[in-house]
């Protein structure tokens, strides 16, 4: 019981840590970001939900909405929608989520879901080491499509099944430190953070965090297109 408690509080530890991390950036860049600056800029971010089937892709999406997720496994075809308006330091967003299908037979179609997004949450399974593997594929695959920058955060579900958990942080970093040599910048850098879709833990969280990360990742790039010399 004890090595239980002590991995649940480890792995909040690891997502409070990251939290702080976004939120001292984007403090940074806040200074001298056009967009907080004029209230009147209201944006939307385009993001999209991916990973392999059945790892609470649509439960994290309905928790979010303030649905109640199912308990049953539901495929989604093709891919699902929704729109939530947020406020991220006194920053009113709209956030444009999109829930893509996990099975291969939708493969041909998601690069067109990809285009025009600002940002990802790759979802897997922490009872299912299989669901990790996959993520690079899933994360370069995006990067290949969607808008440049677009950030990705990593999320670990179901965190609840504490009993059947197989996912060790050793195999995560392994994870990160790949889609970090594929991307070649810590611009993109992903972060990890683990969640339980079912009973809502750290959902908020999650979209929250991505949302700063993709207004970090536009005010940088913006900010480094500032110093390059002007085409001749």
């Amino acid at each position: 019981m004890k090595e239980k408690n002590k991995r649940t509080r480890f792995r909040r530890s690891l997502t409070r840590r990251e939290l702080n991390k976004i939120d001292k950036e984007l403090n940074k860049t806040k200074e001298s970001s056009v967009l907080f600056r004029d209230r009147s800029i209201r944006p939307t971010y385009k993001m999209c939900l991916i990973g392999d089937p059945a790892v609470g892709k649509s439960t994290l999406r309905q928790r979010f909405m303030g649905e109640t997720p199912s308990k049953e496994y539901i495929m989604t075809v093709g891919a699902d929608f929704a729109v939530k308006h947020m406020e991220i330091e006194n920053k009113k967003v709209i956030l444009q989520i999109w829930d893509l299908a996990g099975q291969q037979m939708f493969n041909q179609i998601l690069p067109s879901y990809y285009a025009g997004a600002k940002g990802a949450l790759a979802v897997f399974d922490m009872t299912r080491p299989d669901t990790l593997s996959s993520i690079p594929l899933w994360v370069e695959n995006f990067w290949k499509h969607a808008d440049d920058p677009s950030p990705v955060v990593l999320i670990g579900n179901k965190i609840d099944l504490k009993d059947q958990i197989r996912v060790t942080r050793d195999k995560i970093r392994d994870v990160e430190r790949q889609l970090k040599e594929i991307v070649g910048t810590t611009l993109l850098a992903p972060r990890t953070i683990y969640t339980s879709a079912l009973h809502g833990e750290n959902v908020e969280l999650v979209f929250e965090a991505l949302t700063k990360t993709i207004m970090i990742a536009i005010e940088k790039r913006r900010q480094e297109n500032e110093k390059l010399p002007p085409k001749k």
